[in-house]
């Protein structure tokens, strides 16, 4: 699940957007499953997305951040679509997922790459001239019997 995360109270942060009309202010951070990734002052060290070689694993991926559309990506792994907000479609694969405030999309993650550590990663999609938390979350992918300290393998994400 993506979100976002304020280093103040949220109730006062909905209360200050309301009172003025303003959207909220803009998030300190992105989430992926609760975690904002590795980030300096912060001891969280980011998800990780236990798998096993040759298993295939159903995601479900929900976009819960308040103003932000996210893109989704795992590297060197393709992501088959099998159903977007609750109506099952016609599969297909892709390497990249955008998803709306309030999304979700079922996604199929076969897990048929070298045993090791793939980046997971959410970034902002925003073409408009307004304020909004640019940081990409990050998270990470680990095969069953990868080796500690192994190198993780990175990911183009797509620009903002």
């Amino acid at each position: 699940m993506h979100g976002e995360w304020w280093k103040s109270d949220v109730e006062a942060v909905v209360n200050q957007a309301t009172n003025s009309g303003m959207p909220p202010n803009i998030s300190d951070a992105h989430t992926i499953n609760g975690h904002p990734g590795p980030a300096p002052s912060c001891i969280s060290q980011g998800y990780t997305l236990h798998v096993e070689s040759g298993k295939t694993y159903l995601l479900r991926i929900i976009n819960a951040a308040l103003n932000d559309e996210l893109f989704f990506k795992i590297a060197d792994h393709k992501l088959t679509v099998v159903e977007a907000d609750a109506s099952y479609l016609k599969p297909f694969e892709i390497d990249t997922i955008f998803l709306s405030p309030g999304q979700t999309t079922n996604v199929l993650l076969t897990a048929n790459k070298h045993i090791g550590k793939y980046l997971i990663a959410t970034t902002p999609f925003m073409d408009a001239p307004i304020g909004f938390d640019n940081l990409s979350s990050i998270a990470t992918l680990r095969y069953k019997g990868t080796p500690p300290y192994t190198k993780t393998i990175l990911t183009n994400i797509p620009p903002l």
